[in-house]
């Protein structure tokens, strides 16, 4: 009795540890997040805000808001406060890159161009916001530097298409002169056969010639043998 005591409280003293720890780290990550994406909105937007007040589903009153792609869009549908561990360290690792912050400016331009898979949430504000020369000079260099990342990747992906099509074409190149080869042998070997079948039919014929004067000379000394046999 006393072995399962002792036994359920160490069990007890393990699993707090473990929370204990996991709420650490959570905190931690927490923590981490929120001041890396506060420096993020100051470095591109100028607006100093407190890690603890940080948004990711932003109001007018924000000033700020974000600019995303499609295969970080899921992060920005609540705020940080209503999200996991995973999705804190998805955002630690993709801020600056899937995700950038701006001004609502910045945003309503952003706006006008979907075809380069830039993506904001529904909160940002009409194109009657105010606008500065600095910030569309911002979003027109993240603008081409979205366009000229996209561009290399297709760069990449059109030499990596062409060297698969190089690569066909030499094993089909190869397959067509060991076609070729074959083909050769087959004709050499049927031109072979062609020249030996006449050659083949004479032989038959000397053979059946032999045959046949084999024949008459083993029906004359037939005859002779008779004759010295029997005389007259």
């Amino acid at each position: 009795m006393m072995d399962k005591l002792v036994l359920t409280s160490y069990e007890r003293e393990t699993n707090s540890v473990g929370q204990n720890q996991a709420t650490e780290e959570r905190r931690s990550v927490v923590k981490k997040c929120r001041e890396e994406l506060a420096a993020h909105i100051e470095k591109r937007t100028g607006v100093a805000i407190e890690p603890s007040k940080v948004r990711l589903v932003t109001k007018q009153s924000d000033v700020y808001t974000w600019v995303f792609t499609a295969e970080v869009a899921h992060l920005f549908s609540k705020n940080l406060s209503d999200h996991g561990l995973t999705a804190h360290k998805e955002l630690c690792r993709e801020v600056g890159q899937s995700f950038h912050a701006v001004t609502f400016a910045k945003a309503s331009i952003s706006a006008d161009h979907p075809g380069l898979g830039i993506y904001r949430p529904l909160t940002y504000p009409p194109t009657s916001s105010v606008f500065s020369a600095d910030s569309e000079a911002m979003v027109r260099e993240d603008l081409c530097t979205h366009t000229t990342s996209q561009l290399y990747m297709i760069q990449e992906s059109l030499k990596a298409e062409t060297a698969r099509r190089e690569c066909l074409q030499k094993e089909l190149e190869s397959l067509s002169s060991e076609y070729e080869h074959l083909a050769q042998r087959f004709r050499q070997e049927v031109e072979k056969a062609s020249q030996a079948e006449p050659m083949l039919y004479k032989c038959l014929q000397v053979i059946n010639q032999m045959a046949s004067l084999a024949e008459e000379v083993q029906q004359d000394c037939r005859s002779t043998e008779d004759v010295s046999v029997f005389p007259r």
